[in-house]
């Protein structure tokens, strides 16, 4: 499978690949396990192909060397080598990247350590490769229509475990810091399962959770078969070649080598070849030439040879020459046997190489049709494949009021396509299969005229979202003024209320000690004593002497002199000269103006947040173009 550069199978773990490692997926890490020989590597150069021909933005860190490495200083030469990008113009800066590393590298060697300086050369190349990088290919949310990093590492459970925790210690540990880490996508191959202890530890931290694993089994007889039928051989069944290589494609490839790379078998000269029919015009010749590289006839597969009017003219012709021809499912049709064979052996005999690339063709296209039997269905993939993302608004600019029988049937081909959060997107196997069915087939004024308006239609979409991202740039920016200057006076009013209540509790305080005072006052008791006997002492001189007298007077003054001593609590008054009342009225009014600016700031808060979320929701838009490079 490597040897060839030939790939067949593996639709299910490329589906599980492609969904499990998109954009705006939870998952970081996985791990493609199984015996030596099955196409690990391979399966891993056929993601990366997928998603290069989706045109998606995105980087790959190739670490497939990292297993021949022993000395960490290394690590970052090697993730220099080895970073490629998806397209032209990441291609460009991955260029510029290196080259930008180099100096940097270079200028640090020549410069003095600092004094007190604790990162060794090692550590300050580690830092300084993630300080350029960032500057080629700054990852965060704030610049959108980043690229997705896909760090592979082939052979996981051959690396040494120090570079391991190098890797994590001075590389990941730093995307962390530098809130990246969710740009990265891991994808390791291992013929070893479970992994060892420092390889485990590498994926569990990594995908901060169970890794998710892909595991490889032999190909089956079909794809044996498909495979041999790639390579141009056809004198050998898929059952016995299973048989022999046990669907292992290492073995399988090795075993093809051996045999014929004829594609199909000439007529030997010892048995009679069937010849042609007999009153054919040129014209007619050559229509049954190509007719024959094609199991089953229709205008569509026609067109691989002619333009639509042509093909349509030789399919009519076809159709109704009920000698040549037999009826197939449908309005398709097929050749007879002998005629097919006939027709071969004369396009093979008149033009070796345009026969050959006649086949080629047909298999193409063979090979899509029974992907997709139904041609309905072919012709929708086929448009769908033109959008790199796509919504139904996007969508029913293009096709119109069709547009919910498209979306019908992406829902009933589910496997084909994956939703994000706000759009469609063909999974990138899928969409490089309908690329080179276009490609084959040719490109149609129809094809331009599609391109166009997915074109147009994200032009005016993205100039929509970058306008709405202006605003809602320059409303967070106001919230947060208006956030900070109701914290400064909640503040204030908190500090305010505060010192309120404490000089309240202070002149509380100190009206609870109270005060003692001494005044002269009129005791009613003594002095009505006091009058009573001086009356009595005076009224009644036989009965009283004028030691009562003296008694009666000596009451009656101290009755109105008696010293009354009276405790009395100090009016409240407080530093200011506010009494009690007033004070704990201005208690309430703060208090009321406090919890105000607080339902203000949660508010203000909520709809700052808000605008964060719809800011967010557009970067994403922006990350999602329903065309490349547009």
């Amino acid at each position: 499978m490597m040897k060839g550069k030939i790939f067949v199978g593996r639709s299910r773990e490329l589906e599980a690949m492609h969904k499990a490692l998109r954009r705006g997926s939870d998952d970081r890490a996985l791990l493609v396990t199984g015996d030596k020989g099955l196409g690990k590597t391979a399966l891993l150069e056929r993601f990366w192909k997928d998603v290069s021909s989706s045109g998606a933005p995105a980087l790959l860190l190739n670490l497939g060397k990292l297993s021949s490495l022993r000395d960490v200083k290394d690590i970052p030469t090697a993730l220099v080598q080895s970073l490629d990008g998806s397209t032209s113009a990441l291609q460009g800066r991955v260029a510029a990247f290196a080259q930008s590393f180099g100096r940097a590298a270079f200028a640090a060697e020549r410069q003095d350590p600092e004094e007190g300086e604790e990162l060794s050369k090692e550590q300050q190349l580690a830092r300084l490769w993630t300080e350029v990088f960032l500057q080629a290919f700054p990852l965060d949310k704030s610049s959108p229509g980043n690229p997705l990093v896909y760090v592979a590492m082939d052979n996981l459970d051959q690396i040494h475990p120090s570079l391991l925790t190098w890797f994590l210690e001075e590389f990941v540990s730093q995307w962390r810091e530098n809130g990246i880490d969710g740009a990265f996508r891991f994808l390791g191959t291992s013929a070893k399962w479970p992994l060892d202890e420092s390889a485990l530890r590498f994926v569990e931290e990594i995908s901060s959770q169970d890794p998710l694993l892909v595991r490889l089994e032999p190909l089956s007889e079909e794809e044996c078969a498909e495979l041999a039928r790639k390579h141009g051989i056809t004198n050998v069944s898929g059952a016995d070649l299973f048989t022999k290589t046990k669907g292992i494609p290492s073995f399988l490839e090795d075993e093809l080598e051996m045999h014929s790379v004829t594609r199909l078998p000439f007529q030997s000269d010892a048995t009679e070849a069937p010849s042609l029919p007999k009153g054919l015009t040129d014209q007619q010749t050559q229509w049954l030439s190509r007719a024959a590289c094609l199991p089953v006839l229709s205008i569509e597969g026609l067109t691989l040879f002619y333009n639509k009017k042509e093909a349509s003219e030789a399919f009519n012709w076809l159709r109704y020459s009920s000698k040549l021809t037999i009826k197939m499912p449908g309005r398709n049709i097929g050749l007879e046997e002998d005629v097919r064979q006939a027709a071969l052996d004369w396009f093979l005999k008149k033009d070796a190489s345009a026969a050959q690339a006649a086949l080629n063709r047909a298999d193409r296209f063979s090979d899509f049709q029974k992907r997709v039997p139904v041609e309905d269905e072919r012709r929708m993939l086929l448009v769908l494949s033109h959008f790199l993302f796509f919504n139904k608004k996007a969508l029913q600019v293009v096709v119109g009021d069709d547009v919910d029988e498209y979306l019908a049937m992406v829902k009933q081909r589910s496997s084909w396509f994956v939703k994000t959060g706000h759009n469609y997107q063909m999974l990138p196997e899928y969409r490089e299969i309908c690329l080179r069915f276009r490609e084959l087939m040719g490109e149609t004024p129809g094809d331009t005229k599609v391109q166009e308006k997915i074109a147009a239609c994200w032009q005016s979409k993205k100039l929509e979202a970058l306008r709405k991202k202006e605003q809602l740039l320059s409303g967070e920016s106001n919230l947060v003024a208006e956030l900070s200057s109701i914290d400064s006076q909640v503040k204030a009013l908190a500090s305010a209320s505060e010192k309120l209540l404490s000089t309240g509790k202070t002149n509380a305080s100190r009206n609870g000690k109270g005060g003692r005072h001494v005044q002269i006052g009129t005791s009613m008791g003594f002095l009505v004593l006091g009058v009573f006997v001086l009356a009595l002492s005076l009224g009644i001189r036989d009965l009283f002497s004028v030691y009562h007298t003296a008694a009666g007077i000596f009451l009656t003054l101290a009755g109105v002199f008696w010293p009354i001593v009276k405790t009395e609590r100090a009016l409240a008054a407080s530093a200011n000269g506010m009494d009690q009342f007033t004070g704990e009225t201005q208690q309430r009014v703060l208090q009321f103006r406090l919890n105000g600016l607080k339902t203000r700031r949660t508010k203000t808060r909520e709809g700052l947040s808000q605008m964060q979320k719809e800011s967010q929701d557009l970067d994403e838009i922006l990350e999602e173009p329903y065309l490349l490079n547009v």
